[in-house]
């Protein structure tokens, strides 16, 4: 087993971190319908949402896995951690089908119903203080990083999952709050949003019990 560390994403890893983001589920129906190939063009457009996300939502936070005794430190995988810690009914999201230009206009709006359906299943069903999580690569230590996060604050983690990851998910404590498939055109999608509820935490008394009390107690 490999020596990772785990980092703050730096303003200078947008394009590693882009590049591991389509790299990572090139063959995942659903990256490919909301996403598209592995272009220049897309990836500069995903590069400038993750550049936009990081300046406008300081409750993010970025972290990317790095090989130890990698001198090159090349980025193996990432993750986005949203934090929220009281509930707030989130705006309306509305998504734009020209925007979609790697696809015919069928396939445009398509896409745009299939983010349309994440988003208001989303809405209906997370309705608590939690924390949002996405991420790429290597997922358990990052996911474990997040799960322990999540048990110190005392929130839930809410993610939506691909049937690729879906094992993974599951392996970390995460369950299926629902199953979804599309079926639209040629397109034939899977996905769950998932959830992991947070974990009792034990304290340990006995290092109190032995505390010698202040002078004149």
């Amino acid at each position: 087993m490999g020596h990772y560390i785990l980092a703050p994403i730096e303003n200078g890893d947008w394009d590693e971190v882009v590049e591991l983001r389509f790299r990572a589920f090139s063959k995942e129906l659903f990256c490919q319908l909301t996403r598209g190939p592995n272009t220049s063009q897309n990836r500069a457009q995903c590069r400038a949402q993750y550049v936009d996300q990081r300046q406008s939502q300081p409750d993010i936070i970025w972290l990317k896995a790095v090989d130890a005794d990698d001198p090159s430190k090349k980025i193996l995988g990432f993750a986005r951690y949203k934090i929220m810690t009281t509930y707030m009914p989130p705006a309306p999201v509305t998504f734009d089908p020209s925007a979609f230009d790697w696809l015919e206009d069928e396939d445009r709006e398509i896409a745009v119903s299939l983010l349309h359906d994440v988003v208001d299943r989303k809405t209906r069903f997370i309705r608590e203080a939690h924390i949002d999580c996405r991420g790429r690569g290597i997922g358990s230590r990052l996911l474990q990083w997040g799960a322990e996060l999540a048990d110190h604050m005392m929130l839930p983690l809410w993610l939506e999952s691909s049937t690729m990851a879906h094992g993974l998910y599951l392996r970390h404590g995460f369950f299926d709050k629902i199953h979804c498939r599309l079926v639209m055109g040629k397109w034939d999608i899977e996905y769950f949003i998932m959830k992991r509820n947070p974990r009792a935490m034990h304290i340990d008394t006995e290092a109190f019990n032995g505390r010698s009390k202040p002078n004149g107690n």
